[in-house]
């Protein structure tokens, strides 16, 4: 997230996923209170995206523009991708998925969600743990 994340979406997803059992963890740019009232957990540079279960993109425009600037936020999408994460992400997260080389794909997890659609998608690839249909874009036969 950024700031000027939309502070409802996050509360959204944090409530469709209490209802399976998952706990949201806030990821951002930099620590302390953000211009939306959220707070994150944790810096893009001290939580990489290989210690989550599935990931999701939901920076607003201007943080987003900050983000694909930021080779560790870059980094941190693709490693996510790699890892086989499940990714969710809205509009303003399209920018940053190009930067990173990842085109949106519902079949292999990348999954655009905004105003609660795609959510239910994006939770039912998250459930699985691992995209493996990626797998072998990730890591092609030798």
């Amino acid at each position: 997230m950024t700031d000027g994340t939309d502070a409802k979406a996050v509360d959204r997803l944090r409530q469709a996923l209490a209802k399976e059992g998952a706990k949201l963890k806030l990821i951002a740019p930099k620590i302390g209170k953000m211009a939306n009232g959220l707070v994150p957990d944790q810096t893009v540079e001290g939580a990489p995206s290989v210690l989550f279960d599935a990931v999701v993109l939901l920076p607003s425009e201007a943080g987003a523009k900050d983000l694909t600037a930021m080779a560790a936020a870059v980094n941190w999408v693709r490693d996510a991708f790699g890892h086989l994460k499940a990714i969710g992400f809205n509009e303003a997260a399209a920018s940053l998925l190009d930067k990173a080389g990842i085109a949106p794909d519902d079949k292999l997890g990348v999954i655009f969600f905004e105003a609660g659609r795609g959510l239910e998608s994006f939770i039912a690839t998250a459930k699985k743990h691992k995209v493996w249909d990626r797998e072998k874009l990730v890591h092609p036969p030798r």
